[in-house]
């Protein structure tokens, strides 16, 4: 995705931001900070967050069905066999790449702000493990051992060479959860685009196509609204549903 952003003529700069740096850049702006936009815009809504863990299971083959083709998969146990401490159902999943495994996971909701820091309310009910500095909660390994093991006839313990993520995803509790719209701050137009929660990666096109839309109006204030009229944006349009047709 980073490639085919320069070759439409796109610029990627890494660097840090406080709130101070923010008159002196280019309008508009999108924030797409998720939690970090806490710093740098004020928010008025709650902030809650999910904590979460993956391991990343290394070197591991891709796993494949009966039939040849590559599987993942999203396995919902009853509250009394995975569940935070409100009873609340986790999940565990596996989503096989071409470097090894991704397996999850976890929701343990907590709030944030400014003044407090990061809370964690809610913790997991079950038994953990420690890998590298984290507990993990250990129906992430016993569950997810168990499912490959038996529908695949490969074994977790095979691969260990694994190493354990932990991040905060960031959700809102307002009527439809996601912000996606466009704000004047002062001289500067911003255009927010967060609390996708667990489903940015589903999210993200969609949130893509309607940024470079709300761009396209700011842009081309006297055409149509929604329609994408700058040359750039149309590019990125076009990307963004070649991408979407991409097996």
């Amino acid at each position: 995705l980073f490639s085919w952003y320069r070759e439409l003529g796109g610029v990627i700069e890494l660097r840090e931001l406080s709130k101070t740096d923010l008159p002196i850049l280019s309008s508009p702006l999108v924030n797409c900070g998720g939690l970090s936009g806490s710093f740098l815009f004020e928010q008025t809504d709650k902030v809650t967050v999910q904590k979460g863990h993956l391991v990343l299971v290394n070197n591991a083959p891709l796993i494949r069905n009966s039939s040849g083709q590559t599987i993942s998969y999203n396995y919902n146990p009853k509250p009394e066999v995975y569940a935070d401490r409100e009873g609340n159902p986790m999940d565990v999943y596996c989503y096989p790449r071409s470097d090894g495994w991704i397996l999850g996971g976890s929701r343990l909701t907590g709030t944030y702000s400014t003044d407090e820091g990061l809370q964690e309310s809610i913790s997991a009910d079950s038994d953990t493990t420690q890998r590298d500095e984290y507990a993990v909660p250990l129906p992430i390994f016993d569950l997810n051992r168990s499912i490959i093991r038996h529908s695949y006839g490969i074994h977790l313990d095979n691969y260990p060479n694994q190493e354990v993520l932990v991040g905060y995803r960031h959700t809102r509790e307002e009527q439809g959860g996601l912000r996606v719209d466009r704000e004047q701050i002062g001289d500067q137009v911003v255009i927010h685009n967060y609390g996708h929660g667990g489903a940015g990666v589903t999210l993200s096109w969609g949130c893509a196509l309607r940024v470079a839309g709300l761009l396209s109006e700011h842009r081309q204030p006297a055409r149509t609204p929604g329609v994408i009229q700058h040359p750039a944006l149309a590019s990125l349009a076009e990307f963004l549903d070649h991408a979407l047709r991409v097996d």
